[in-house]
This record gives C-alpha cells, structure tokens and sequence, in this order.
C-alpha cells in the first residue's frame, strides 16, 4: 500500500508483526526505486542493507524461474513490469507463501528463504530488479531443494 507521497507502507514478506515494525521504521520510496537512475536505489534503501549488487531478470514468462536459495544473502525484488507471482519457503513459513507484485511491486526475500518465480499473465512477460546485499559468489546457492529443506528448515 502506498501512501499520499508514494512511500511503501506494506508488502514487505516476512513475520506480520517485525515486518511492520521494520516498515515503519524504513519507508521505501517506490518511485525512485523502478527509476533508471541506480543512485536514486542507494539513496532510498534503508541506510543497515548495504547494496552489493543489483541485476534485472528480463521475459519472465510461464516457466518457473528462481529454484533456489541464498545462504547470505536478503534482497529486494521489485517488479518492473507485468505482473509476477513468487512463492517464498523458509523455516517460518515451510509450505510456502504466495506474493502477487504487479508494476512496481516490492518484496524482501530474507537470506535461507526458498523462492520461484513465474509471470502471472504468460502472454504478458515481465521484469525484475534485484536488489542484493552480497556481492554474486556461485557457491552461496542452495540450488537442491532437499539440502535447502534439510538445512534451512528442518535444521537437522
């Protein structure tokens, strides 16, 4: 939900309670984060998540994309375009939780959080920007979703 001057107030993924403390504390200025301009991302990101990398995932169609997890690694997934539905699986929520982002959508996708992604609309593919607080590093994946459940949410 947006308010009057266009900042975030909801849609942030995570427990209701912190997720709205957290929220309150850091208003997202929606506007300036699906601009061109990549210094208007840094300056309206809470000042503690620390940009490392950011990367656009184009023509997210019907296929499932994402399949995996980050083990240090949160980020911010904002919908550029069309309309993207993303499913997110972690010790607080295991058997999933659906997000809808349309158009400027955001969510937070904390690090040990399992998350695929598909357009909503396959004749319509959209975009995303990622927003990451760890540089790429290939060996921090969890890409087995059976490793990911016994390490992040059975914590065996």
């Amino acid at each position: 939900v947006l308010d009057a001057e266009g900042t975030l107030k909801v849609a942030v993924y995570g427990n209701v309670e912190r997720t709205m403390d957290w929220i309150a504390e850091h208003p997202l200025n929606i506007e300036a984060l699906t601009t061109n301009a990549i210094i208007d991302v840094y300056e309206n990101l809470p000042n503690e998540f620390n940009v490392k990398r950011i990367f656009r995932v184009f023509k997210i169609g019907r296929e499932l994309r994402g399949n995996h997890a980050n083990k240090k690694t949160n980020q911010y997934m904002v919908c550029t375009s069309g309309w993207i539905d993303i499913t997110l699986k972690n010790k607080e929520f295991p058997k999933g939780q659906k997000i809808s982002l349309l158009a400027t959508g955001i969510a937070y996708i904390p690090k040990n959080t399992w998350v695929e992604y598909s357009s909503a609309d396959g004749a319509f593919p959209g975009s995303v920007l990622v927003i990451c607080d760890q540089p790429y590093d290939a060996n921090e994946y969890y890409t087995n979703y059976e490793e990911f459940v016994r390490e992040c949410i059975e914590n065996k």
